[in-house]
């Protein structure tokens, strides 16, 4: 599935649910477990009987960091939890 943005209203988590349905095979979600903000959508997605991990942001930032020069955007930050999640995929608790 291409990368896009959800807001947190009703009509992006139920299109994100939709588009994570219709997906073959295996699926996960992995999130950082920051503050309160991740716990709706993980509720909401769990509810809707999508595996849901939320994963410590210790673990993240400090997987396959190899650059002095480490981006700090959104677009950069899901990529390395991609990346976290696939060397983990046995792993990852839900």
């Amino acid at each position: 599935m291409p990368a896009y943005e959800v807001h947190h209203t009703s009509t992006d988590v139920e299109d994100l649910i939709h588009r994570l349905n219709s997906l073959k095979g295996d699926t996960k979600v992995v999130m950082e477990h920051t503050g309160r903000y991740y716990e709706s959508l993980a509720f909401q997605l769990t509810k809707a009987g999508i595996f849901v991990s939320a994963v410590n942001p210790l673990l993240i930032k400090n997987f396959g960091t190899t650059s002095l020069r480490a981006p700090k955007t959104d677009k950069a930050d899901a990529m390395k939890i991609a990346r976290y999640t696939l060397d983990n995929w046995v792993n990852v608790k839900q």
